[in-house]
C-alpha cells in the first residue's frame, strides 16, 4: 500500500521580555503512514522530546520574565500552529 509522507518541522524559542532570543531550536521529523494507519491514529498525538539546554547567564534569567514560543509546521501545507508560554526557571 502507498504510504503517505510528509515532515513535521518544530521550532522552540526562548525569548526574553525583549523580545531577544535566548535559546533557539529546530527539529524537523519525517513521517510516513499508509491511509489506513493516518485512519486510525486521526485523534492521537504525536510526541517529541526536544531538549532544551541553557549554558549561560542562567542566574541573570532566573530574574527575567521569559516566554517559550513553539511553532510546528507540516512541509507539505502552509501555514503554522503557534503557541506561547510564560515560563520562569527554578532557582
Amino acid at each position: 500500500e502507498d504510504r503517505l509522507t510528509t515532515t513535521i518541522e518544530v521550532r522552540v524559542e526562548l525569548r526574553r521580555a525583549s523580545g531577544a532570543a535566548v535559546l533557539d531550536v529546530r527539529r524537523s521529523y519525517d513521517l510516513g503512514l499508509t491511509e489506513d494507519e493516518l485512519r486510525a491514529k486521526k485523534n492521537k498525538s504525536f510526541r517529541a522530546e526536544i531538549p532544551v539546554v541553557l549554558e549561560s547567564d542562567v542566574a541573570r534569567l532566573r530574574d527575567e520574565r521569559l516566554a517559550l514560543h513553539v511553532g510546528v509546521r507540516n512541509a507539505a501545507e502552509e501555514g503554522e500552529l503557534k503557541k506561547v508560554v510564560e515560563v520562569r526557571l527554578d532557582r
